[in-house]
């Protein structure tokens, strides 16, 4: 299994606040409430400066832990994979990325 380099403090925060464009998109083509219960979170995020709680006035998604870790992983793979010029190195980048979670 491959090791990733760990998200910065504010990689983690920008995936969270994506996460919850994510989670708002799910919703809004998903039917099924318990789904919709699973994406999303029930309680505002511990940490009061990350990005989702600074740039909330009352309308933004929170999305589930298991979102935001579903979504760091992808993140993880996808820096790696492609580095720094952006093109990935990898011919089969969604099977690199499910083996890599």
């Amino acid at each position: 299994m491959v090791e990733y380099e760990p998200l910065s403090v504010m990689g983690r925060y920008a995936v969270q606040y994506i996460s919850g464009n994510v989670v708002r998109y799910v919703c809004s083509v998903c039917n099924c409430v318990e789904c919709v219960d699973v994406l999303q979170s029930v309680s505002t995020p511990k940490d009061e400066k990350s990005l989702i709680a600074l740039k909330d006035f009352g309308g933004l998604i929170y999305p589930s832990d298991d979102v935001c870790k579903l979504l760091q992983s992808a993140e993880k793979v996808l820096r790696n994979e492609t580095g720094s010029g952006g093109i990935p190195r990898t011919a089969n980048l969604l099977l690199q990325f499910f083996s890599g979670i």
